[in-house]
């Protein structure tokens, strides 16, 4: 079957802290990242409702104080794709596409 994906997914690995105000701070790692969004692994199984508004810290990044706003598009057990919605830096909303942008420009990204 051909993948019919907008943005080309890549095997990434990493720790990630997925955090709301329902139920504080979970952990989980990545298993792939887009431009649009993020497949994650959650350390314990928790049912999360489509369409949920969450915030995400990728802590083996280069910058693991960028807080990623995502929703939730789709869960099965444990993992979970969530899509960008935008990102916050120094107390400051952007775009998600300025991030990707500056990520292209700079080698190691911001």
């Amino acid at each position: 079957m051909k993948e019919r994906r907008k943005h080309p997914r890549n095997a990434v690995r990493a720790r990630v802290n997925i955090s709301h105000g329902s139920f504080g701070t979970l952990n989980a790692v990545t298993l792939d990242i887009s431009d649009g969004g993020i497949s994650v692994l959650l350390e314990t199984e928790r049912k999360i409702p489509v369409g949920s508004h969450l915030q995400i810290r990728m802590l083996d990044s280069a910058n693991p104080h960028i807080n990623f706003n995502m929703k939730v598009i789709r869960q099965e057990g444990r993992v979970m794709g969530m899509q960008f919605i935008d990102f916050e830096l120094r107390g400051q909303r952007h775009r998600i596409e300025e991030l990707m942008t500056e990520m292209k420009k700079t080698p190691g990204g911001l």
